[in-house]
């Protein structure tokens, strides 16, 4: 099932967690490896396609997308 959401959602809609982080795309620096490794962001790969996920739960790990409406 593929989540999605206006904004960063303030729950998670899987585990109701409310540790929902941000998925950062590219080469990681040295800071975003520790925040990584804190549970801060949540790394993503070095490349980033339009319809990758924005957030991640930091506890169940479910990915949460940025809903896109076309006019």
């Amino acid at each position: 099932m593929k989540f999605e959401s206006l904004d960063r959602p303030e729950n998670c809609p899987k585990c109701a967690s409310e540790n929902i982080i941000r998925i950062v795309y590219g080469y990681p620096t040295h800071e975003l490896r520790e925040d990584s490794e804190a549970g801060r962001v949540a790394l993503g790969g070095c490349c980033q396609c339009v319809d990758d996920p924005l957030w991640e739960c930091g506890d169940c790990k479910t990915e949460l997308y940025k809903k896109n409406y076309e006019l």
